[in-house]
């Protein structure tokens, strides 16, 4: 290299196209080389860095040549620091640091801290750094209030997600800054997650009134998702009339809006129909749709009974989807489980699986032993999960769920005092034994009347606060027995 300046600019470069190691090793090789870099070039590999030990380590370099890190260099190492999960803690260190070195952190520094909070819902610290910018008298980029109202989403605060995007008025940023609808959309998707539909609506009229923008179809599609999300299931109608204006006024409706509208209608107790002619209607208009509306409405139309229609619905998804997953398939086989009446076709839909080479995951074989314990196939229940042991996967407490369920209706109170204490001895990863499973196990045993056994698990199990219908069966077994007294 010909200076610093000439290593710095090699160094960005690579940092520009994304080739992080190359441009580390190049500052690598010209500190072998002897060459005395400069602020500019460390700051330049600090933007390859990809990582938080790489990045603290050229910034304690920067230290130990004596040089004075800058604004820059903060926000380079927090940007590093930030593709790491649950880096909020060291991007706060940083931000502490750089209010100490003189000129104190930037817009740039805190944008970056508040996503990084934003991403652990960190929605408190997010909204004291914006704060934080006012103190300091700078204003805040659409980026800062983004991140802010994104974190408040992240963690259900949709009140002070509203108060973030209040206090826009008071900045400059107010009007004509392209990226505000970013900020006004996360909006409305912080009043969706937090189940307040009418206020998601509420922002989508006023946000062309504050802004100054046009409502894009993210928002639109916010709104529509927050119609599902409302806590009484009951504003399916909402997110049809709110499709059927995108269709005839625009902004032209994706298919985010469809599977959006289907959710919304299957969150809804009687609207189940209007799934199967919403995802009808879309691929008629030559929507190219995936799974997550088809899954939507097979759940709907499982509990309603709907089943052939699940499994019509899984037969046009061979069609036209990509190839099934198993999340699919889960909700077609708990959609024909809760017929009640026929467990002939969730062994049928798990053979098809491996048929088509899907990957078969826990829920899958939990769905097919609570189709099969439902129906009095208690043995072909305890199959199905000995299957899933064969297959090297993991049981949960929904697969106990299952088994104790089955040995329940077969009196097989053994087998399911069995499998919890095998369970628990293994110590599978991942298993912890709950109030719904812990039931079915002392379902099994007062089915069996075994209420001595009942007896000794609601004593000696590690269940804080079990289900009353334990108890209830503890109570039946006893009262079978002729110890009333008990």
């Amino acid at each position: 290299y010909e200076g610093p300046g000439a290593c710095s600019r090699s160094v960005a470069s690579c940092a520009k196209q994304r080739r992080w190691q190359q441009g580390l090793g190049l500052l690598r090789d010209a500190r072998k080389a002897g060459l005395e870099l400069d602020v500019a070039a460390l700051n330049a590999g600090l933007c390859c860095a990809s990582g938080w030990v790489a990045a603290l380590e050229l910034l304690r370099g920067l230290r130990g040549a004596g040089l004075r890190p800058t604004e820059v260099s903060y926000g380079a190492a927090a940007g590093a620091i930030s593709r790491t999960p649950a880096s909020w803690p060291l991007c706060l260190r940083l931000l502490a640091k750089a209010a100490t070195a003189g000129s104190g952190p930037g817009v740039i520094l805190i944008n970056i801290a508040i996503s990084a909070c934003g991403k652990a819902a960190g929605w408190a610290r997010s909204l004291s750094l914006l704060s934080a910018l006012r103190l300091r008298s700078l204003e805040p980029t659409a980026s800062t209030c983004g991140g802010a109202v994104t974190a408040c989403e992240r963690a259900g605060k949709w009140a002070a997600a509203l108060l973030v995007l209040c206090s826009l008025r008071h900045w400059s940023l107010a009007q004509g800054s392209n990226n505000l609808s970013v900020v006004w959309n996360a909006g409305i998707a912080a009043c969706g997650a937090g189940g307040t539909w009418a206020w998601a609506f509420e922002l989508l009229k006023t946000g062309r009134r504050t802004t100054g923008m046009e409502s894009d179809i993210v928002g639109w599609n916010a709104a529509i998702s927050a119609c599902g999300r409302s806590s009484d299931g009951a504003q399916w109608a909402a997110a049809l009339m709110t499709l059927r204006h995108l269709l005839s006024h625009g902004p032209e409706p994706d298919a985010i809006s469809i599977n959006a509208a289907v959710g919304a209608c299957a969150s809804g107790a009687k609207a189940w129909n209007w799934c199967l002619h919403l995802l009808v209607s879309a691929r008629f208009r030559g929507f190219l749709l995936d799974r997550v509306g088809d899954n939507a409405a097979m759940r709907a139309c499982g509990r309603c009974s709907g089943w052939p229609w699940s499994l019509q619905l899984l037969a046009t998804m061979r069609r036209h989807c990509a190839p099934l997953g198993a999340g699919s398939y889960c909700e077609a086989i708990t959609s024909v489980a809760r017929d009640g009446q026929r467990w002939e076709w969730a062994p049928l839909l798990l053979g098809d699986m491996r048929l088509a080479r899907v990957a078969v995951d826990v829920a899958i074989y939990n769905a097919v032993a609570g189709a099969l314990s439902s129906c009095d196939q208690w043995e072909r229940s305890l199959a199905a999960i000995q299957d899933l042991h064969g297959e090297g996967l993991h049981a949960s407490a929904a697969t106990l769920n299952a088994a104790a369920a089955a040995c329940a209706t077969g009196q097989r109170w053994q087998e399911a005092l069995f499998s919890m204490q095998q369970l628990m001895q293994d110590q599978v990863p991942g298993f912890s034994l709950d109030a719904a499973a812990f039931g079915s196990v002392v379902f099994a045993c007062a089915a069996g009347s075994r209420w001595e056994k009942c007896l000794e698990l609601l004593h000696a199990t590690g269940i804080d606060q079990p289900e009353v219908s334990a108890y209830n069966a503890v109570l039946g077994a006893l009262s079978a027995a002729g110890f009333w007294r008990k």
